[in-house]
């Protein structure tokens, strides 16, 4: 075996861990457990935890997004636990997104990864995920789309990150990378003027 590859087995391996839980979709389970129909049938199609609310409610979407952020923290814990690198660190949470977005349990399809992306940030670097939850929520309500939140605020992370924490920055960036270029379809409805609403209707009775 390569000396890299057995110096650096445990990250590696941790990284495999995060990309297999990331593609556990959490958006999935929960609405068959609340037997509500699934969301990859409804609206956008993305098993996501926006898509859930404008379908479903708050409350499913509510699990969904904890469901999202929960299966990438867990690895970057067990990572910082085994003392792994911050630049490893930062591959853990690519790893998790890409799990998200590639699901190995789903065909390779899956969501957009900002949920999930979210809870790496605020794993590893709380305020950066501060500055982009307030990007985030800014420019959705101010355009009503979550969609513009997303693209704008993981467009800013990688320029961020590499002034205040450069140790990270060769997952985030990648990450981010991923994350914009999954909302490709999000920006030609933007451009079109007709990219969903971000509020939720009531579900149905």
């Amino acid at each position: 075996m390569p000396e890299w590859m057995t110096s650096n087995l445990l990250p590696l391996g941790i990284c495999l861990i995060a990309y297999l839980m990331g593609s556990a979709s959490s958006a999935i389970v929960v609405c068959k457990l609340m037997r509500l129909e699934d969301p990859r049938g409804l609206g956008s199609g993305n098993p996501g935890a926006s898509n859930v609310l404008r379908n479903h409610g708050k409350r499913p979407a509510a699990f969904t997004f904890a469901g999202d952020t929960l299966k990438v923290i867990i690895p970057i814990v067990i990572g910082i636990g085994l003392g792994i690198s911050p630049y490893w660190l930062s591959w853990v949470a690519c790893a998790g997104c890409l799990g998200h977005m590639y699901s190995l349990f789903h065909k390779f399809e899956g969501g957009k990864g900002v949920a999930t992306a979210f809870g790496a940030i605020f794993t590893l670097f709380w305020p950066l995920g501060c500055l982009l939850g307030i990007i985030w929520l800014a420019l959705a309500k101010l355009t009503g789309t979550a969609s513009v939140g997303s693209i704008a605020a993981w467009l800013c992370a990688p320029f961020v990150i590499y002034f205040w924490q450069p140790d990270y920055w060769p997952g985030i960036a990648c990450m981010s990378a991923f994350i914009v270029y999954r909302h490709k379809d999000n920006i030609k409805r933007l451009l079109a003027g007709e990219e969903n609403a971000l509020k939720s209707e009531p579900p149905p009775s």
